[in-house]
């Protein structure tokens, strides 16, 4: 019930869970029209706060140049940043990056 989640993500988006829930909801396109810019806006709201899972997303977004320009030394960045927390799959597109 995406109608349900997009009401709970708009009341916490002053943290850094809800504006990752909104930046994953507008990348999927789950329950609002699909929009990379908004993503990328709430998925940089929310690494800026320190979410791991936004730091994750927005190197997944860099590598492959879904909504930006691809740019692989911020993907490297967010990567390395999603790492420090110990995210399993930071390190897997760290070793992905350095073995290309």
């Amino acid at each position: 019930e995406y109608d349900v989640a997009l009401k709970y993500y708009k009341l916490a988006t002053k943290d850094p869970m809800g504006q990752w829930g909104m930046g994953t909801l507008h990348y999927n396109g789950w329950g609002v029209d699909q929009d990379y810019a908004q993503a990328l806006a709430y998925f940089t709201l929310a690494s800026q706060q320190g979410h791991t899972e936004a730091e994750l997303q927005l190197g997944l977004m860099h590598l492959s140049g879904i909504g930006v320009k691809k740019d692989y030394g911020i993907a490297l960045k967010h990567f390395n940043a999603a790492s420090k927390s110990g995210h399993v799959l930071a390190f897997y597109n760290l070793g992905m990056m350095h073995a290309m």
